[in-house]
């Protein structure tokens, strides 16, 4: 009589594999296009030029 084994813990299905990358890289994804967003909107309101003015 062999010993009982227990069921391996391993991810089974690629797409549990899969998600937390995929939720990582809409993260990034996002900050990317916000930061890129907001530093078009102050460049074409003209405070972006007078905020590099300062010192």
């Amino acid at each position: 009589m062999g010993a009982r084994s227990e069921p391996d813990e391993r991810v089974s299905s690629t797409g549990a594999a899969a998600l937390p990358g995929m939720l990582g890289m809409g993260v990034a994804f996002n900050g990317l296009t916000g930061t890129v967003g907001t530093l078009a909107v102050e460049r074409e309101d003209g405070t972006l030029p007078r905020a590099k003015a300062l010192p």
